[in-house]
């Protein structure tokens, strides 16, 4: 736990659902509805944002 920052374990944890979208679609050939694929891109659309825009 040393070696991991607090904020990469937080994306790591936030970003599970989109894990389990894709492996879902992935392994076992399941199509995710629209609202899954809304939902999903709202997670990544929010941690690429918060990754990138510099903290105030």
């Amino acid at each position: 736990m040393k070696k991991i920052k607090a904020q990469t374990a937080s994306v790591i944890a936030t970003l599970e659902p989109v894990y389990g979208i894709l492996f879902a679609a992935l392994l076992l050939g399941e199509v995710p509805e629209s609202k899954v694929i809304i939902g999903g891109s709202i997670i990544l659309l929010t941690v690429i944002y918060k990754t990138i825009v510099p903290k105030n």
